[in-house]
């Protein structure tokens, strides 16, 4: 299942949450952290107990997107569920069109 996971160095290890969107991830995180200033956002896939990146070094493959030092602030610009259902049916309609 694709999810986005925000996460940070805290002392000695990464603490982190998933959520289904970038945005809610990034919001999570800082409730559920609210000393932390910043935050990274990363897609990925979830499997309820792991969270998984996965990098494809071939032309032409989709790379995960993600996001660098997110704050609370901006952690509101992130993308949320529809601009996401969005950039992924243009994404299938640009790769129709160039087959």
């Amino acid at each position: 299942m694709k999810a986005f996971h925000a996460s940070a160095r805290d002392k000695n290890r990464n603490i982190g949450i998933t959520r289904d969107t970038a945005r809610t991830a990034a919001l999570a995180f800082f409730a559920a952290f609210p000393g932390k200033r910043k935050c990274n956002v990363s897609e990925g896939t979830s499997d309820g107990q792991f969270f998984t990146l996965t990098l494809y070094l071939r032309a032409g493959a989709p790379t995960p997107r993600s996001w660098k030092d997110v704050t609370p602030k901006t952690a509101k610009d992130l993308p949320d569920l529809e601009s996401l259902v969005r950039a992924e049916e243009q994404q299938k309609q640009e790769a129709s069109t160039v087959q």
